[in-house]
């Protein structure tokens, strides 16, 4: 007779691996749909913008909805449980969930990210490291003293935008998803003009990867083949020493896809911004980019406000009496205004961690 099998030792728990995708859709979702009810109630204060999206989206929603009506209206400790401490991720999740249309959020995913959390700077030194030997037995062993020194200050800056929409489209069926591509489209688009940029640091943003960087020669091989491998060699070692293995290019549109069609099995991440001119590539040691981020794009709604529509506004009455123009009432067009506010800063930790090349020959 068959002995039935017995148990060799204590049962194994296999972990359950969370869906980073899932993760970031789920905070994307609540945030978007927290400011479609948030307009809703600006529209109509007989309506509660919590109990909007529970009979909305059911009473799960509206948990994570009220964690972050809560976070925007009062201060916020990320350290407090049941109030922050659940948001603490939803800065580097929002920020993941720009990954497929900004080249910027994904260089950062790649980097060291940290939270202010209130703090108004976050001080990284730098650390000269030891080198560890082979010391034979009984021989005295070196000691090392790690030497700091003044490395990278992240201010954090706020990133912002605000944009219409009439009652007629709050109230459509794709009122979701409209508000959804208004606010990652809108947000990818400044994070990747100000993080590719050249410009230096001011009071209101921090300086772009490039400023202060000089462009390599490009190849000027007429192969296209040979230019493009030649370029990506000479960039990508310019970092090497700094990144090791963890290399990321960035390039224009153009650039981008031809490095893609045309280099097979390439093993480094090609990531594509219209925030370069056509023929730029950039290589960055993502090892070393740090970011810090506030740990909640913050969202408020308004409809009796009067604004400048242009994406470089000026104040509605300006010096001398100048009114800027086209302006526009909320009330009287039957719209709401909404606003996003998203605190940022980044920094290399090397001078030698980025190197870019204009005009290359393909």
């Amino acid at each position: 007779m068959n002995a039935h099998p017995r148990q060799q030792g204590p049962l194994r728990r296999v972990p359950v691996i969370p869906d980073a995708d899932a993760q970031r859709e789920a905070v994307v979702d609540t945030f978007v749909r927290t400011s479609v009810a948030l307009a809703h109630q600006a529209f109509d204060k007989n309506i509660n913008a919590l109990d909007y999206v529970r009979k909305t989206w059911g009473s799960a929603e509206a948990r994570s909805a009220e964690l972050i009506t809560r976070a925007v209206s009062l201060p916020a400790m990320t350290t407090a449980t049941g109030w922050a401490a659940e948001l603490a991720h939803v800065a580097t999740q929002f920020l993941a969930a720009l990954t497929p249309v900004s080249a910027g959020a994904a260089l950062l995913n790649r980097g060291l990210q940290l939270r202010f959390d209130g703090l108004k700077n976050i001080l990284l030194p730098t650390i000269a490291q030891g080198v560890a030997a082979f010391i034979g037995e009984g021989k005295p062993i070196p000691v090392v003293q790690f030497q700091t020194a003044a490395g990278v200050t992240l201010t954090p800056h706020s990133l912002k935008l605000i944009t219409g929409a009439t009652y007629e489209m709050l109230v459509s069926s794709d009122a979701e998803s409209i508000f959804r591509a208004v606010l990652i489209e809108s947000a990818a688009r400044g994070l990747d003009a100000a993080l590719f940029s050249a410009n230096a640091a001011t009071a209101d943003a921090p300086a772009g990867l490039l400023n202060g960087i000089s462009p390599a020669t490009p190849s000027s091989s007429s192969v296209l083949t040979d230019a493009m491998m030649a370029d990506l060699s000479a960039l990508g070692g310019a970092v090497a020493r700094v990144a090791g293995d963890n290399i990321a290019f960035i390039a224009a549109p153009e650039q981008a896809l031809a490095m893609r069609l045309m280099v097979e099995n390439l093993e480094y991440p090609v990531l594509s911004t219209a925030a370069l001119p056509a023929k730029s590539v950039v290589a960055v040691a993502a090892n070393a980019l740090v970011s810090g981020f506030a740990p909640l794009p913050e969202i408020d709604i308004s409809r009796e406000s009067t604004l400048h529509w242009e994406t470089a506004p000026a104040e509605i009455v300006g010096s001398g009496g100048v009114i800027a123009a086209p302006t526009g009432s909320l009330a009287q067009s039957d719209r709401i205004a909404l606003r996003m506010k998203m605190q940022a800063a980044w920094a290399l930790r090397a001078s030698n961690a980025i190197a870019f090349a204009n005009n290359v020959a393909w």
